[in-house]
């Protein structure tokens, strides 16, 4: 009676952590991550052929979807980071000199803190406030911007969709993530 007493408590408790496992898998907790810093993963645009070096790290963290993102586009036509920097209240009454060495000033490429971060199941959407920098062919852009960003798999198949602002319009970029490129994204087997 006993051997089959404990072996239903085990029963149980691993029932209970199977039942608890997909809550951390989408909504707060979850996490993907495409790419490594040092090794980004090449993405073509479906569009103009381009191709763009992708490295994206988020976490769900609110219920009400925010969250903390970085994202690196780099050595591509347009290069886009997120940032973090100062509040309104820590530049209230000071001159804004970026660059002066006082990082209670400056903005940085990095996490981006408090953002939109929503990752259930196969589909991830993003934003982000970011930095561009974009030399012709491109309308020749340096500046702050907002980055959306969607993730999804459909028939075996990643798909990434990124927009950003700048004066010339919103830019895109489509294209589908090669095999093996995101490193984590436990809510999508």
């Amino acid at each position: 009676m006993g051997l089959l007493r404990d072996r239903l408590a085990v029963v149980l408790c691993l029932s209970a952590l199977a039942a608890a496992a997909p809550a951390a898998l989408a909504g707060p907790g979850a996490e993907l991550a495409i790419g490594k810093f040092d090794a980004p993963v090449a993405v073509r645009d479906t569009a103009t052929g381009a191709t763009y070096n992708l490295f994206i790290e988020a976490r769900e963290k609110d219920p009400g979807g925010g969250g903390d993102l970085t994202l690196l586009i780099s050595d591509s036509p347009a290069n886009l980071c997120s940032v973090h920097g100062p509040t309104p209240e820590s530049l209230a009454g000071s001159a804004f000199a970026y660059g002066s060495g006082n990082e209670d000033y400056a903005f940085e490429c990095g996490t981006a803190y408090g953002q939109t971060v929503s990752i259930n199941g196969c589909k991830a959407t993003v934003q982000a406030h970011g930095f561009v920098h974009q030399d012709r062919p491109l309308t020749n852009f340096l500046g702050m911007t907002t980055i959306d960003v969607a993730l999804s798999k459909a028939n075996g198949v990643y798909k990434v969709n990124i927009r950003y602002w700048t004066p010339g319009g919103v830019r895109k970029i489509a294209g589908s993530l090669p095999p093996g490129a995101y490193r984590q994204w436990a809510s999508c087997p």
